[in-house]
């Protein structure tokens, strides 16, 4: 989805973007999604940034409001008050199941459909299917005010392999040494086939060995084969990667908290339950 945002940006088509990760601290809440897509609309959308200050000036206390009373002040009324824009602009809201707060996407979710006639703007959503966010489409008139694209039916084979290709072009030119006494390209065209047809569509486990096999720890010759030779799945591609961390205290306090926390922390927050550094 970041590509998608950063190719509509490109094109002058991104209104406003927000992505939810979960366990990053504010970027797992709902707290600031509004504030965040007015401060966007008021960059992509010059016209609307002194009408968007305004309202932050007149109630500095906006952001702490209903996500009604946010939606109508930082975004709606200031829309209404500038010119139409010319061509189609998107927002872009990614990874709605990552956010901790069901209660406020739900009541996100069915806000965009209420003021559906009065938004200038498509929203581009995306999200695994949980229940709160099942029912939120599928209630009411959602259904009708909706397209949905179901990913799971989305052959992602070809895109998967570009990426590859791309990822480990880039790696043999910034490390020439590594590849000097290659003979041919590297990764050969069928471990690459092999790589795209293990992913199984999963951008994860593809974005993974990337990460695993480029970490600069070690022979990367080496850790392709020792993917290549693997069982077929993520928990063995997991389980290669954690065999070929360095177990230092660090690596030991890390895993441990992630095994017996209830709840998924922050990066940051992490760190000072550990008294770790973040970097």
């Amino acid at each position: 989805m970041q590509t998608v945002a950063e190719r509509l940006d490109e094109k002058g088509n991104l209104a406003a973007s927000f992505f939810f990760l979960r366990g990053a601290g504010a970027r797992s809440k709902f707290t600031r999604v509004i504030a965040t897509i007015a401060y966007h609309i008021s960059h992509s959308i010059p016209d609307s940034q002194p009408l968007i200050q305004q309202a932050f000036q007149a109630d500095p206390t906006l952001v702490s409001q209903s996500t009604q009373h946010q939606l109508q002040k930082l975004v709606l009324d200031p829309l209404k008050q500038i010119p139409p824009q010319t061509k189609p602009m998107i927002i872009v809201v990614d990874a709605l199941d990552e956010c901790d707060d069901h209660s406020s996407i739900t009541e996100f979710i069915g806000l965009l459909f209420d003021t559906y006639d009065h938004f200038p703007f498509r929203f581009l959503l995306a999200s695994r299917i949980e229940n709160h966010i099942d029912m939120a489409f599928t209630s009411g008139q959602a259904p009708d005010m909706t397209c949905f694209m179901k990913l799971e039916t989305f052959d992602a084979a070809h895109d998967i392999s570009t990426f590859l290709t791309s990822r480990f072009d880039e790696f043999c030119k910034q490390r020439p040494r590594l590849f000097q006494n290659t003979q041919q390209m590297w990764p050969a065209s069928e471990d690459l086939a092999a790589l795209a047809e293990r992913s199984d569509g999963l951008f994860i486990f593809a974005a993974t060995v990337v990460s695993f096999i480029m970490d600069g720890k070690g022979s990367p010759q080496q850790k392709l084969q020792q993917i290549l030779n693997s069982h077929l799945g993520l928990d063995p591609l997991y389980a290669q990667v954690l065999s070929n961390a360095n177990r230092d205290d660090a690596f030991t306090k890390v895993l441990s908290a992630i095994i017996y926390l209830k709840r998924q922390l922050s990066i940051t927050d992490l760190a000072k339950l550990l008294d770790l550094t973040s970097e």
